[in-house]
């Protein structure tokens, strides 16, 4: 519209600014795939299970609620799950950002509680530094909270600028 009303600076401008914005766009999308493959990195590739009254190792995807997990010192947690027996302690910083170590414990919930002050959970992509337990699958892939961290990257979506607005009037 600007170079048809012969004012060729103004429709330079425009062009300009429509670039620059898809540019920040493809940015802005490459960001947050590039977090999603980063937090995917956080899962550990083999749980160790209580099958038969037996311990054994199967892949962390074969996981399902309703599994019974052992958690031991240096071990990643491979599901989001409740405590059974015994008690560990969690590096919880990447589903929390608290960067002390958390106490969870086999026992009952806290009424009313958000589901990450739960002294008796565990959640995918932590780290157990202390301690042993064993512990019940509740959620496994995008229904961790791990998996809700990621989805909400993958849905951040860039409002269109007042400009990109303007256009389609």
């Amino acid at each position: 519209m600007a170079f048809v009303a012969d004012i060729a600076v103004l429709g330079w401008a425009v062009i300009a600014v429509i670039i620059l914005n898809a540019g920040f766009a493809l940015l802005q999308e490459r960001q947050a795939e590039q977090a999603v493959e980063t937090l995917a990195r956080y899962l550990p590739e083999q749980a160790l299970v209580i099958r038969d009254d037996r311990p054994s190792a199967v892949g962390a995807g074969e996981l399902v609620p309703g599994a019974l997990v052992v958690l031991e010192e240096g071990a990643e947690v491979p599901a989001d799950a409740r405590l059974t027996d015994g008690g560990i302690e969690v590096d919880l910083s990447m589903v929390t950002g608290e960067s002390t170590p958390a106490e969870c414990v086999a026992g009952p919930g806290l009424s009313g509680a958000p589901l990450l002050q739960e002294p008796n959970l565990v959640f995918t992509g932590t780290t157990c530094t202390e301690g042993q337990a064993k512990a019940m699958v509740f959620a496994t892939g995008d229904h961790t909270e791990l998996g809700r961290i990621a989805a909400l990257s993958q849905r951040a979506r860039r409002d269109p600028s007042p400009l990109e607005r303007r256009g389609g009037e």
